[in-house]
């Protein structure tokens, strides 16, 4: 028996969930498939598995050395606690070389860093390294990987001399940028600066969709109807890329409570709606640096006080925490283009434009389609943006400083953080065993 490994036996995945067929048996019954009767289920089919061998039996697995690498299966232990005669023996094997010239050079690279060999021994394997990295055919090199200079790791790492963002070039960001890069600055300069993004994916055309009919939902006099708004998605729905039929068919019927969710919202906001999809944009000077400020916001809505809130629709599936909430970076950068007068047209043909001295900014709010609390569509809310009486600044501004001063900088470090789940660039990434460095 090969790979009997611990992800492989036993094989604990809940039984029969995909096309729901424990929907079938009686409401009275309870579930047919707990942890422990998968485990003795699994544990029963190892029994048969070894007990087919006629006249010897060998079980095999891998245990590999990281911590998170794979290991043998526990049902190993299992057997041999229960068959005093049988024996597990640890084979350490290393994988021989490939009889090639380039197989050659490893060979003879590893015996220069190795400290048991003797002076002697490695000053053949320079001389031998020496003459392959000479030999031509023609005018081509035979070997170019044996010399030093193709080794990977030899020369000092790169980067240090490298300004991405010289003082001369304008930096330029928005509120989903300003966002991923105060999450993690390493995935803000992949994405965003060197744009290694993938392909679009199901989830962000799912969140195109229901943006573009919330749009559609507020710019009409008579809110429509779910039906109607249904109809809209459907002219478009085979557009959204997904694995299979059935998964489309789901995330359809999510898309339209998501909508439900949204026109019972609207139907309970007090506030008066003055812009929806308004873009701003602002050229500023922070930390010394010549930056473009730009963004597209949801909804900008009018309270009975003449204060101005900033909504941002979001679909995503989990909410996040009030106090996060409370310095999104995102929702503070609309905030503060309504403090700085960007937004002053949409603005002016509701109310008289603020004094100097007034404070317009009534807060922001996450409103979350997906989620619902109590019956109601859940909202995230986020203070008005209003200056330290000490120093005139804001938070929003600190932030800005401390990001913009990043990305002059030139360094671009990973942060650990719920999205690394997801991430697209894992194998770029220094704080995963995909993208660990081979080069100390």
């Amino acid at each position: 028996m090969a790979d009997v490994q611990a992800d492989v036996w036993p094989d604990m995945r809940q039984r029969g969930t995909l096309l729901q067929a424990d929907q079938l048996v009686a409401h009275d019954i309870e579930d047919v498939h707990p942890l422990t009767t998968t485990l003795a289920e699994e544990r029963r089919l190892f029994y048969v598995a070894i007990t087919r061998a006629r006249q010897r039996l060998l079980v095999t697995a891998v245990g590999e050395a990281s911590e998170n690498g794979s290991q043998p299966s526990r049902f190993i232990d299992e057997l041999i606690r229960a068959n005093p005669t049988l024996s597990a023996t640890a084979i350490t094997a290393r994988t021989p070389r490939p009889s090639t010239l380039p197989g050659l050079v490893a060979s003879l690279r590893a015996q220069l860093l190795n400290d048991g060999l003797s002076k002697a021994e490695r000053d053949i394997a320079i001389q031998i390294l020496g003459s392959l990295a000479s030999e031509k055919v023609g005018e081509e090199l035979l070997v170019p990987t044996a010399h030093p200079d193709n080794w990977w790791g030899v020369r000092e790492i790169s980067g240090e001399d490298v300004h991405p963002f010289p003082p001369e070039k304008q930096i330029r960001l928005s509120g989903s940028q300003l966002e991923s890069l105060v999450t993690c600055p390493l995935s803000w300069y992949l994405g965003r600066a060197v744009r290694a993004n993938g392909p679009r994916n199901a989830a962000m055309g799912f969140g195109s969709v229901v943006h573009a009919l919330a749009e559609e939902a507020a710019s009409q006099d008579v809110t429509p109807h779910i039906d109607e708004l249904m109809v809209h998605l459907d002219r478009v729905w085979d557009e959204v890329s997904y694995d299979a039929v059935w998964q489309a068919d789901v995330e359809r019927g999510k898309a339209r409570d998501a909508l439900i969710n949204f026109l019972s919202w609207q139907a309970a906001n007090e506030r008066r709606l003055i812009g929806a999809e308004e873009s701003f944009a602002m050229d500023v000077t922070i930390a010394g640096r010549n930056v473009h400020l730009s963004g597209k916001i949801d909804r900008l809505e009018l309270t009975s006080e003449g204060k101005v809130v900033v909504i941002d629709l979001k679909t995503m599936k989990s909410a996040p925490s009030k106090d996060s909430t409370q310095e999104n970076p995102q929702l503070g950068l609309y905030q503060l283009a309504v403090r700085e007068g960007a937004l002053n047209d949409a603005i002016a043909q509701f109310r008289e434009l603020p004094s100097p001295d007034e404070e317009i900014t009534g807060g922001a709010e996450l409103v979350l389609l997906r989620l619902t609390s109590r019956g109601k569509t859940t909202v995230r809310e986020q203070s008005a943006l209003v200056a330290d009486e000490a120093s005139s600044a804001t938070w929003m501004g600190e932030l800005l400083e401390e990001g913009v001063t990043r990305i002059a900088s030139g360094a671009f470090p990973p942060i650990v953080n719920d999205a690394c789940t997801f991430c697209d660039f894992k194998t770029a990434c220094p704080t995963t065993d995909e993208g660990k460095g081979v080069i100390a």
